[in-house]
């Protein structure tokens, strides 16, 4: 009759499950073997990319290393393949943070794969999620449409969704909350010490899974007691020493638990120490990552707003509820007093929380955030106030219950009330299934890049992947999902707390490969520690890695004398480290400038001595501009880096009548002075030589010398665009601009696919000034598309009289027409891309033409 029981209660959580993932997660279900989600919240109206970037990719990577360990392709308890620098000793470190649910992975993802395998380990996630919760309640007695839908809440929140869609530990570690209710429920409730070890074990799988979930899970336990005390069917016999006994002796093994987790140092608080530093996290830190308050009932939110969302259908319940429940205390106060006053502490509980949520942005300023953070040690060491959310499914599954609950016990149980309740739980569901719209990462299952290197090293290869980052950053998640297919070991890696020394010995010396500069230093550095191949992800190369954009890191890449193109597959490149340098380069596209990024741009007004010489001024870059009077103040800009290139220059926007004096610093401590002469009321761009004999640090000092002088913006540049006469044009090579895809040398263009890029502006550049005049832009491509399809749309904007648009359509010209003046600031010609259709950018030119 148990079994019987016991598989009855599995089927029908279990297909309620089905039926709601298969609602929230749509179109998930088509793509189970090819993809996994990415976000809740997609902005493309395609719903599949491949291989986005972002903690999925790094969740996923850690159940397949957990994976090949159990499968004897990884050594034991060794994580091998990032932050390996050369001793495979130095990697031996956990891949047991996703136990159990790790054990359910390994035999899918063995037989079918990993797309398949993570899939189903989220679907097993939510199911066992709603199994706790629906024991949980069961023992209350209402009816099962009742408690089944009030279950359905523990997994239908869009918290759970946003974490569980975002690749957050957090999302599968939230299952071991409601089995820890459930076990505390038993312990205290039914006096059973088999509910104190559920309870031991769910806290002990909570705190392997997730530091975050452990502590929540901590906090409310106190609460969660207290409340199913006060919700027992009996008196408690609080003089019977026998009955304190089966208490103390039911929950004793939370207390061993936790106790041993403490004496272990390995707590909550220390946990979270590792992972966030010992000084806690900003009030700004927690300010950026506060909610807004209107996103807990407004739709469509994104982000944090997104995750907050309650809806107003179920607070009306609750509140209704409540009120109920109070009604029948005062008719009844004998019999209800307790239950009233644990329905009145579930409610300060679940309010409390999402005061707690909305952290900086909750009453009062965030008054209440700040007071915990002071009470409650730990609490300062959270970066993100909806991570108290953890705690807040089950919490409202027992809530809803409770509220339908005192309506029934004051209405009476009529079929009415029962329906009624019935479509306001289900039409919770159906709210929150609105906010969510997965995006889904299809998952590369080979990598012609990368295979070549594993193809090539004699022994267990070791590469660096280029661009690195200081080793928290989502870029580096596509790097480890790469050296998982092929098991390379990476230097660098992607982790919330890189390895002690990481920064300093790695990351800090190796940076200058972001713009492909391998000096002897880095050389040398990585022959001592094995490594032999050089990865380049052109697509995954944002403004910050670089002072200008991938067409300088690659052009250097190809070029330097101890790298070899190994292979290039579409976005991605290897190159190999060679033992000598090699006398014969390969012939190249002649790229005669390179654009540079944002970081190569600098507002002197930011860099000034005196405030007080800061001027406003809506026509300036930054609406603000820097007085320099003779014997004023000055601007220092640096140390920045000045890379070698054949025309590194300064670009200086200036006006006025008078003089400036531009020093220029080496690392070395020698000067150089340049002394601009001004004498035009209109902005005009001056432009300073600087040629860099090798890569140096530089600090840029601006002063005046005579007169009355203005400054505006300085770029680091390396060449300009050509000044042409009316009749006359130039062209600019695809490859030279920021862009998604990648280069084809061959054709010196650079391909964009549907599948794989983003939607948006994913091609722009000069972000170079251009001479006044009228012109005309062009750009140039191919398509397999059919005649007359849009593909996207050409802009024109940035240091233009007025901002110019067309369509990109297959089979017609995109070209656009502007005007620049004299002065202007850089243009910023953009590609605003459609993802329906492949295309081949070849060329952009820019004509002069008559006015």
């Amino acid at each position: 009759m148990n079994s019987f029981r016991a598989a009855k209660t599995a089927g029908l959580t279990l297909g309620a499950t089905l039926l709601l993932w298969l609602c929230f997660s749509w179109p998930l279900p088509r793509y189970m073997n090819d993809g996994i989600p990415s976000t809740p919240t997609r902005v493309e109206h395609e719903t599949t990319r491949r291989m986005v970037q972002g903690d999925h990719l790094q969740l996923l990577y850690s159940y397949w290393l957990f994976a090949d360990v159990a499968t004897g392709q990884t050594p034991f308890y060794y994580n091998l393949y990032e932050f390996n620098a050369g001793d495979d000793e130095e990697r031996r470190c956990g891949a047991t943070d996703d136990f159990p649910l790790s054990l359910f992975f390994t035999p899918v993802y063995t037989l079918a794969g990993r797309a398949l395998a993570w899939n189903l380990t989220g679907l097993l996630s939510l199911w066992l999620t709603l199994l706790f919760t629906w024991t949980l309640l069961r023992s209350r007695g209402q009816p099962v449409v009742w408690t089944l839908l009030a279950a359905l809440l523990a997994i239908a929140l869009p918290y759970r969704w946003s974490v569980l869609c975002g690749g957050s530990p957090t999302g599968l570690a939230m299952t071991w909350v409601p089995l820890f209710m459930l076990g505390l429920d038993a312990a205290i409730r039914r006096e059973k010490m088999w509910g104190g070890l559920v309870a031991g074990m769910a806290l002990f799988l909570a705190y392997l899974n997730d530091s975050h979930v452990f502590f929540f899970v901590v906090l409310i336990a106190p609460v969660w007691g207290l409340v199913v005390l006060l919700l027992r069917p009996d008196t408690p016999p609080w003089r019977n020493r026998r009955w304190w006994g089966r208490m103390i002796v039911a929950c004793l093994p939370v207390v061993l638990v936790l106790g041993g987790l403490m004496l272990a140092g390995r707590a909550a608080q220390g946990d979270i120490v590792d992972s966030m530093g010992t000084h806690g996290r900003s009030w700004m830190e927690v300010a950026l990552c506060s909610p807004w308050p209107r996103g807990l009932v407004a739709r469509g939110g994104a982000g944090a707003d997104h995750a907050l969302y309650l809806g107003l259908v179920l607070p009306v319940l609750l509140l209704v509820g409540l009120l109920a429940q109070l009604v029948s205390c005062r008719y009844d106060p004998v019999r209800q007093w307790r239950r009233t006053l644990a329905h009145v502490l579930l409610v300060l509980s679940v309010s409390g929380i999402v005061i707690l949520a909305l952290g900086t942005r909750g009453p009062f300023d965030g008054y209440f955030m700040e007071l915990v953070r002071r009470l409650v040690s730990p609490y300062a060491l959270i970066r993100q106030p909806l991570k108290i959310l953890i705690i807040l499914p089950p919490l409202l599954a027992v809530l809803a219950l409770l509220s339908l609950e005192s309506l029934a016990d004051l209405l009476g149980r009529r079929r009415a009330l029962l329906t009624a309740g019935s479509v306001v739980l289900l039409a919770t569901m159906l709210d929150y299934n609105s906010q969510i719209k997965p995006g889904v990462c299809l998952l590369d299952r080979e990598q012609g890049a990368y295979a070549a290197v594993a193809a090539d090293a004699k022994d267990a290869p070791r590469a660096l992947v280029l661009p690195i980052w200081p080793g928290d950053s989502s870029w580096s998640s596509l790097y480890e999902h790469y050296v998982s297919l092929y098991h390379i070991r990476m230097l660098n890696g992607y982790a919330p707390v890189p390895p002690m020394g990481y920064s300093e010995k790695v990351a800090l010396l190796h940076d200058p490969a972001n713009v492909g500069r391998l000096a002897a230093p880095q050389i040398e550095d990585m022959e001592r520690r094995g490594i032999e191949y050089i990865i380049l992800h052109e697509d995954a190369f944002p403004e910050q890695v670089s002072s200008y954009a991938v067409a300088f890191t690659l052009h250097r890449l190809l070029i330097h004398p101890r790298l070899e193109l190994l292979k290039q597959d579409e976005n991605i490149w290897a190159f190999k480290l060679l033992k000598t340098p090699r006398t014969v380069l390969p012939a190249l596209p002649d790229w005669p400038l390179f654009f540079p990024s944002r970081y190569s741009s600098f507002e002197i007004e930011h860099f000034q001595s005196d405030p007080s010489a800061v001027v406003r001024e809506e026509g300036a870059s930054g609406d603000h501009l820097l007085s320099l009077p003779p014997q004023g103040p000055t601007a220092m800009i640096g140390p920045i880096m000045l890379w070698q290139s054949h025309d590194t220059a300064l670009l200086l926007r200036v006006r006025g009548n008078g003089s400036l004096r531009l020093e220029l610093q080496d690392a070395s401590g020698e000067i150089t002075t340049n002394d601009v002469v001004v004498h035009d009321p209109d902005w005009r761009w001056e432009r300073i030589p600087c040629p860099v004999r090798d890569d140096s640090a530089t600090t840029i000092t601006l002063g005046g010398q005579s007169g009355h002088v203005e400054a505006d913006v300085l770029l680091v540049t390396a060449g300009q665009l050509p000044r042409v006469a009316v009749g006359e044009s130039f062209s600019l090579a695809p490859p030279l601009f920021f862009h998604a895809g990648y280069t084809d040398l061959a054709h010196n263009a650079v391909v964009l696919r549907a599948e794989s890029e983003p939607h948006g502006e994913i091609f722009y550049g000069p972000m170079l000034p251009l001479a006044a005049g009228h012109y005309s832009a062009t750009l140039r491509f191919s398509t397999d598309a059919p005649v007359g399809t849009r593909l996207g749309t050409w802009n024109v904007a940035g240091g233009v009289v007025a901002t110019q648009s067309c369509a990109v359509v297959a089979g017609a010209e995109a070209r656009c027409r502007f005007e620049t003046s004299p002065g202007s600031l850089p243009l910023r010609l953009s590609f605003d891309y459609l993802r329906q259709h492949d295309i081949m950018l070849r060329d952009v030119k820019i004509a002069r033409v008559a006015e």
